[in-house]
């Protein structure tokens, strides 16, 4: 289903259920890049603040489409419309929610003008570095709402004797194995579906077994090339555990975590 139509489903449920919460939202996508590294865009937006693109020549604009869409259980029906656009290597996608420009007092409009300017001419800074700067000159110290920001960067595409290399830390903690698999998800995207499942699989195995054996703390690096995908989960063990020896034993309660590892990788 399209953006539009996950929103106008959503506000179906909402009726259907005799719900009388309201909400704004934004509901976006994005394809898998296309062979010039591009990706497109494809988002609709219930009365949410509009998402802000940065160009890669450090252009901030806003995403504002006229007519907006009202916010999610409001009235039923209403018309929810589908926008797209094609983001270039280098370029910024940042979605934030009404706390960060909204204050009591003050046109949210100014607030938009004063995020837009904020992020003008950043395009070469880590988006850590942006983010953290939004948080301490945009936002407010006295915060009277949540603030929640997700910015996403578009790569270059991997090209013959290009190599992008990535470096995650991971918390010894439950949440890493999802936290990893999305990282592998995210750097594989355009490849082929079955080499993107067993990254996944793979680094998945490799954090699980760290976190089992309470080893702390674990790194999770990739290098991606024209030809090959490589995985590597780095944690503080003892040593490389030994394999076990002979035909598997299906009823053994561990060990097989490495036997998907050998059986999966090159």
């Amino acid at each position: 289903h399209s953006p539009a139509e996950v929103l106008a489903a959503t506000d179906h449920a909402s009726f259907g259920l005799g719900s009388e919460i309201f909400a704004t939202a934004i509901t976006a996508e994005i394809d898998a890049p296309a062979p010039d590294g591009s990706v497109l865009l494809r988002w609709s937006n219930a009365g949410h603040v509009p998402p802000v693109l940065l160009l890669p020549d450090g252009t901030a604009t806003l995403l504002a489409n006229e007519p907006s869409n009202i916010p999610l259980g409001v009235a039923m029906p209403t018309r929810r419309d589908d926008h797209s656009i094609t983001l270039s290597t280098g370029s910024i996608l940042f979605l934030y929610t009404d706390g960060l420009v909204e204050r009591r007092g003050r046109d949210i409009d100014d607030g938009l003008d004063d995020l837009v300017a904020a992020l003008a001419n950043r395009q070469s800074d880590s988006l850590d570095a942006i983010l953290d700067d939004l948080l301490a000159n945009v936002a407010e110290i006295d915060l009277r709402d949540d603030v929640a920001l997700l910015a996403v960067r578009v790569g270059a595409a991997v090209s013959n004797g290009d190599v992008r290399e990535t470096l995650v830390r991971l918390a010894a903690d439950h949440s890493a194995p999802a936290v990893g698999r999305n990282h592998i998800s995210m750097i594989t995207a355009g490849l082929p579906r079955d080499v993107q499942d067993d990254a996944e699989l793979l680094a998945s195995e490799l954090i699980t077994n760290a976190i089992r054996c309470n080893i702390a703390p674990i790194t999770l690096r990739t290098r991606l090339s024209s030809d090959a995908v490589e995985v590597a989960v780095h944690d503080y063990g003892a040593g490389y555990p030994e394999p076990p020896d002979g035909p598997p034993d299906h009823n053994a309660p561990n060990g097989r975590g490495l036997r998907i590892v050998a059986a999966l990788s090159d």
